[in-house]
C-alpha cells in the first residue's frame, strides 16, 4: 500500500523511531480482575471488534497490573534525528495481558495510561496507539519501598449537562504495613528477575484447547528469556468530516526490547489501590473491580534501559 510522506513541521512532537530509553524505574502492582470483565469490556471492543467481532484476542490473566515508571531519558536514534535531543517521561498506566489465538502469542495491552508530557503523548498516540492523556503525578524513584504513588489527569466525575472536566485523581497507591515475611527481595540478574516473572505470570482459564494453551506459554516464556516485552495497540484516528467514524484504524503490535537491567525488588509490604470513580474513566467496571480500596497483591520494582522500534504487524488498516 503506497502511502503519503510524513510532514516534518516546525515545532513537531512527533519524532522518527526507534526510541531508546535509559533509566527507566518502574513500580508495579498486581490486583485481582475479571476475566469476564476484560474480555467485553476491553477486549471485545477495542481489538475484537474493529477486526469484524472475531475472538482473536482474548484476556490470559485474572490479574491487571497498575503501573507507575519514569524514564531518565526517550530520544530517537534513526538516521539524522540523533541530535533532536532526548526528554523525561513520568507514566502511570494499567497493564494486562492477552493472548492472540490466531499467532499463539501473548501482548501486553494497556486500556489506560497517563503521561506527563506532550512529546510522549503525541509520540505514543499517533504512532502506536498508546491511549496517553495527560497527567499530573507523585511519584518516587525507588527502590525502598513507596509510600503513596499517584496520578491525577482530567475528567469527569459524573456525566451530566452541567458537567465539567476538571483536574482531579484518578488513581493511587498507598503502603498499608511494613514487610511481612518473606522480607522484600533484591534481584541482582536479568536471569533472576526473567525467572521470576515467568512464575508470577502463569495462565488462567482460557477455555482453549490444552495444545493452544501450552503454545501460548511457551511463546510468553520464550519473550521472557529474550527481554522482549510485546505490545498490541488500538491505533486511531476520528475523522473531521464524519466524526462518528475513524479516517484511519488499526491492530498494531511492537516488541519492546530490553537492552540493559540495572536492578529489581520484590516488596513484602502490603499495598493498596485506591480508584477515584469518574463516568469519563471506568476503570472499576471496565476490569470488573470491587467497591473501595483494592488489596495488591505482589508488589515490585525494577530499573532497565529498553528501545522501542516501528510496529512489526498491522490489521484492518483503514484508507
Amino acid at each position: 500500500m503506497s502511502l503519503p510522506s510524513y510532514v516534518n513541521r516546525s515545532g513537531e512532537q512527533v519524532y522518527l523511531p526507534p526510541f531508546a530509553a535509559t533509566g527507566t524505574r518502574l513500580f508495579g502492582f498486581a490486583i485481582h480482575a475479571s476475566l469476564e470483565a476484560q474480555k467485553t469490556r476491553i477486549c471485545d471492543l477495542s481489538l475484537n471488534a474493529p477486526l469484524g467481532g472475531v475472538q482473536r484476542f482474548v484476556p490470559v490473566l485474572d490479574q491487571v497490573f497498575f503501573v507507575f515508571n519514569s524514564i531518565d531519558a526517550l530520544q530517537s536514534t534513526a538516521p539524522g534525528w540523533e541530535n533532536t535531543g532526548s526528554f523525561t517521561e513520568m507514566e502511570a498506566a494499567v497493564w494486562m495481558l492477552v493472548a492472540d489465538t490466531e499467532t499463539d502469542r501473548m501482548f501486553w495491552y494497556h486500556p489506560y495510561m497517563l503521561v506527563d508530557n506532550a512529546y510522549a503523548l503525541s509520540m505514543g498516540r499517533e504512532i502506536y496507539g498508546f491511549p496517553k492523556s495527560l497527567g499530573w503525578f507523585e511519584l518516587p524513584t525507588g527502590p525502598d519501598a513507596p509510600e503513596l504513588l499517584s496520578v491525577e489527569t482530567m475528567g469527569v466525575r459524573q456525566w451530566g449537562p452541567d458537567a465539567k472536566g476538571e483536574r482531579q485523581p484518578l488513581f493511587s497507591v498507598r503502603r498499608t504495613a511494613g514487610p511481612e515475611f518473606p522480607a522484600e527481595g533484591v534481584l541482582e540478574s536479568i536471569t533472576e528477575a526473567s525467572q521470576l516473572m515467568s512464575e508470577l505470570v502463569g495462565l488462567s482459564s482460557l477455555d482453549l484447547p490444552w495444545l493452544e494453551e501450552l503454545k501460548l506459554s511457551a511463546r510468553f516464556l520464550e519473550d521472557v528469556l529474550n527481554l522482549r516485552l510485546p505490545m498490541v495497540f488500538l491505533k486511531q484516528f476520528r475523522d473531521g468530516l464524519m466524526p462518528t467514524q475513524a479516517v484511519a484504524q488499526s491492530i498494531q503490535e511492537v516488541n519492546v526490547q530490553l537492552t540493559a537491567f540495572h536492578g529489581a525488588r520484590i516488596y513484602g509490604d502490603s499495598f493498596e489501590v485506591v480508584i477515584h470513580d469518574m463516568d469519563s474513566h471506568p476503570i472499576r467496571t471496565d476490569l470488573g473491580l470491587p467497591d473501595g480500596p483494592i488489596a495488591v497483591e505482589y508488589a515490585f520494582w525494577t530499573c532497565f534501559d529498553f528501545t522501542i522500534g516501528p510496529c512489526t504487524a498491522a490489521w484492518n488498516v483503514s484508507p
